[in-house]
């Protein structure tokens, strides 16, 4: 027997995960299909049933995040509890399977399930705006060449590899505990970056934003610098490398648990 992966053991327990938890992960849906219904067609309703790519692209931002971190950080809460923890924990299954079946819900799954649920109840309500609209809204296109698309996906990566390690390695409060150490993390960067950034240019700098543009003064003039070419691909490897290696580390400590 192959103790790192079987297929065949790996697919019975991806098909035990389903059956035991796909009344939640339908009610999780359904909830989350009714905030985005109610915030799109508010919104529609409010401006005549327009909805602007903007405003359908903030929405498909901040719903993609939120929802994504939380439902990951609640991903492992059965661990935290050790009678539900015995049995997840003793089963004939390896590290590696336990560990690919709950990253396979958490990132590959639920965005499958997040574009879709978008997308129809975007579709929806902007055929229904039309009716009151005289031009006809546009479906955002969340895959199109902007440069601001890719960005959502690479937040939604990094977080997920974040909410990810939390939830394996806190045992109560995983959401609040990881976002807060977050938040602490981004706070101390955004003090250390402007300080380092003046360093190295030794210019007056204004408000730089970690990994994405500084705005600096010399000699009179207004200067801005953002990560394109070379340096837009330096900064995607370097926040794939990081969400890669969380996602690593949570592997070691989903292996470090013990009934």
């Amino acid at each position: 027997m192959n103790n790192i992966f079987n297929m065949k053991r790996f697919v019975m327990l991806l098909s035990k995960q389903s059956k035991e938890h796909y009344k939640t992960y339908l009610m999780s849906t359904a909830v989350l299909c009714g905030i985005i219904a109610l915030a799109l067609g508010f919104t529609a309703s409010i401006n005549n049933g327009e909805l602007g790519e903007t405003a359908q692209f903030a929405f498909f931002t901040n719903f993609l995040i939120i929802a994504g971190t939380i439902f990951t950080s609640m991903i492992f809460s059965d661990l935290g509890d050790k009678k539900k923890a015995m049995p997840i924990l003793t089963l004939p299954v390896s590290h590696l399977e336990r560990y690919l079946v709950i990253w396979l819900y958490s990132f590959v799954f639920f965005l499958i399930v997040f574009l879709t649920s978008f997308y129809v109840i975007d579709i929806v309500i902007l055929r229904i705006g039309d009716s009151y609209h005289l031009e006809k809204n546009k479906v955002l296109n969340i895959f199109g060449p902007e440069n601001r698309n890719y960005i959502v996906f690479l937040t939604f990566i990094f977080l997920n590899s974040v909410s990810f390690l939390g939830a394996i390695f806190f045992n109560k409060l995983h959401f609040i505990k990881t976002t807060f150490l977050f938040f602490i993390f981004m706070i101390a960067l955004t003090l250390i970056n402007q300080p380092l950034i003046r360093l190295i240019l030794d210019a007056d700098v204004k408000h730089p934003v970690p990994f994405q543009q500084v705005n600096f003064i010399e000699n009179g003039k207004f200067f801005n610098l953002t990560a394109e070419g070379p340096g837009k691909i330096i900064m995607i490897v370097m926040v794939l490398t990081v969400t890669f290696l969380l996602w690593t580390a949570a592997f070691y400590k989903l292996k470090e648990k013990q009934v």
